[in-house]
């Protein structure tokens, strides 16, 4: 799971978010079942966060909830595949993470090329999986 296979440490898992609530504030890996806005909004407080996984079931992760991740100043790693409500405005709004340095948008139907492409010329160091070489 994850960039190549990388060894993130200990990921919390969660499901709700009562759960995600009560995690300490130091939290820096998490895996969230059905990440959605309002898991995506409770996630904001958590400004260690590097890690963030989620099960890869179809979401109701819309661009409210991308820009919730977005305030998360240390975020590097960012599993979205299948948040198939993500448009190019959510993407755009991770241009400005500055330590982002993957993230899997595979199944994320309403990305346009021209979205992905654009994040690649924000980010050039970034790895992107989960489409076809843009």
């Amino acid at each position: 799971m994850g960039p190549k296979g990388k060894n993130e440490g200990s990921v919390q898992n969660v499901s709700s978010v009562a759960e995600i609530e009560a995690l300490p504030e130091t939290t820096d890996a998490i895996l969230v079942s059905r990440l959605d806005d309002p898991k995506a909004k409770a996630l904001e407080r958590l400004r260690h966060l590097r890690v963030l996984y989620q099960d890869g079931s179809p979401t109701g992760l819309t661009d409210v909830g991308l820009a919730a991740l977005a305030q998360l100043p240390v975020l590097e790693v960012l599993d979205l595949e299948y948040a198939d409500a993500v448009t190019d405005r959510g993407l755009e709004a991770l241009h400005h993470l500055p330590r982002l340095r993957w993230i899997d948008i595979g199944g994320c139907t309403l990305l346009s090329e021209k979205a992905v492409q654009e994040l690649r010329r924000a980010k050039p160091a970034l790895e992107i999986d989960g489409i076809a070489a843009v």
